[in-house]
C-alpha cells in the first residue's frame, strides 16, 4: 500500500527509516488467528515485529537514543518505510552487523533465550539444540554456549 500516513509517535517512542525487516510466522498467520488481528494490528495497519534501520524522530521522554543512531529490535509495523518503535524495545545496532542480520535476530533470539532462561539453562549444563538450522535453534546453540 502506498497510501499509509507516517505513523505517529508517543513520548517514549522513536521513528525509525526501515532499512530491513524480518518476517517471521506471526506475520504471515496473524490473518488467520482469530482475535490476533486486533491485538497485532488493532487498525489494519502494517504487520511485522523485527525491525533494524535509523531513528528519523523520537518523542521527548527518550533520551537514549539520538536522531541518527542505528538500531534494532522490535516494532509494530515494521514492514513499512517508517516504524514506531518502543524506545525500551530497540538497541543500538552493534556496526559489525548489517540491517539485514540484525533485523532477523529480534524474535528468534529472544524466543530462544526464553526457552532457555526458563527451563533452567545454567553453566556447565549440556544442550541439545534439534532443528538448529532456522533463526531460533541457531539462536539457541549460540546463546547456550554464551551461558556456559
Amino acid at each position: 500500500r502506498e497510501d499509509i500516513p507516517v505513523p505517529a509517535i508517543s513520548p517514549d517512542q522513536v521513528l525509525v527509516r526501515v532499512h530491513a525487516a524480518a518476517i517471521n510466522p506471526v506475520d504471515y498467520k496473524k490473518p488467520t488467528i482469530p482475535f490476533a488481528s486486533k491485538l497485532l494490528a488493532p487498525d489494519d495497519s502494517v504487520v511485522g515485529i523485527d525491525v533494524s534501520g535509523i531513528i528519523v524522530d523520537k518523542g521527548r521522554q527518550v533520551s537514549n537514543f539520538a536522531i541518527g543512531d542505528e538500531v534494532f529490535g522490535f516494532s509494530k509495523g515494521s514492514l513499512a518505510e517508517l516504524a514506531a518503535c518502543d524506545a525500551s524495545r530497540v538497541a543500538q545496532k552493534p556496526a559489525e552487523l548489517s540491517h539485514v542480520d540484525a533485523a532477523s535476530m529480534p524474535t528468534a533470539a529472544l524466543t530462544s533465550y526464553q526457552a532457555l532462561r526458563d527451563n533452567g539453562l545454567k553453566a556447565g549444563d549440556r544442550l541439545l539444540v534439534l532443528g538448529a538450522s532456522g533463526g531460533c535453534g541457531l539462536a539457541g546453540v549460540a546463546i547456550g554456549k554464551a551461558l556456559g
